[in-house]
């Protein structure tokens, strides 16, 4: 699993690859509460590069919102492949995340929100 991060329109976007598991917990937390000193709460993660979601790689998804919502900013997902979109689905958690098709819509709803 590879994260990488950069920032656009004072938004964070995460860019995850490979295996999403709970190996990423520690670095994702560690950058977004980074990322909160800063003054930066709106995180943008993008799952198109992601070939499986382990439940500890969920954990990680749900801390990084939990953490964003906690310091009164928001967690999104965007560029989602079709597998990435069934297990949010099938795991009721499409309800909990807002999605977006690409980056720049997100970037774009986020911004007004």
């Amino acid at each position: 699993m590879a994260l990488n991060f950069s920032e656009k329109d004072n938004s964070v976007i995460v860019n995850f690859s490979g295996k999403l598991s709970g190996l990423v917990t520690d670095e994702l937390n560690e950058v977004l509460h980074n990322k909160i000193d800063e003054g930066k709460t709106k995180v943008i993660a993008v799952l198109s590069d992601v070939s499986f979601i382990t439940s500890t790689g969920l954990g990680a998804l749900i801390s990084g919102y939990t953490t964003m919502k906690n310091a009164g900013g928001d967690f999104v997902l965007a560029n989602l492949n079709k597998w990435s979109v069934g297990l949010l689905s099938k795991t009721k958690l499409d309800s909990v995340f807002k999605q977006y098709p690409t980056i720049e819509e997100a970037l774009k709803n986020e911004q007004s929100s």
